[in-house]
């Protein structure tokens, strides 16, 4: 190649260089992953900017599926989710701007529901309910901005 054609040639790799570069705005965009083994890795959620966006998966060290949160700018909103073992839920609970705010439940080995109540601002609100192994209440609490104000226990 002789001398003119290469310069045209760096010429022109270095325009297309410069017209293909994105914006000092741009989006980082990272997908994270967790390793379980050394040839085994499990997507976990994205960054964006360095911020946590949309579903994020956690995982016990064999891999199962332990839990499962949404963010928004960094910020956990959505339900939380807590998975015990061969995925039954355990517990579940709303949050909003990484403040449990709304329905809380909290279930038992067998499936069943053990608790429920309702969170604002991170503190208990209105009726707690609790129940045994058999679905059976067993005691119930009312709470106001995260002061018990009674509790009734229920015989069996």
């Amino acid at each position: 190649m002789d001398f003119n054609k290469k310069n045209i040639l760096t010429v022109t790799v270095i325009f297309l260089q410069l017209s293909c570069e994105l914006p000092k705005t741009k989006n980082n965009v990272v997908v994270h992953y967790k390793k379980i083994t050394a040839n085994r890795e499990l997507p976990q959620g994205v960054t964006i900017n360095g911020l946590k966006q949309g579903l994020w998966i956690d995982y016990d060290t064999l891999g199962h599926f332990r839990s499962s949160v949404s963010f928004l700018n960094g910020i956990e909103n959505g339900e939380f989710r807590i998975f015990g073992e061969f995925g039954k839920l355990v517990q579940k609970v709303d949050i909003q701007e990484g403040k449990y705010n709304g329905r809380f439940e909290n279930y038992g080995e067998n499936g069943k529901i053990y608790a429920m109540g309702n969170y604002k601002n991170n503190k208990k609100i209105g009726d707690w309910l609790y129940y045994d192994d058999n679905g059976v209440l067993t005691e119930q609490e009312k709470w106001d901005n995260g002061k018990m104000l009674s509790k009734k226990v229920f015989k069996k």
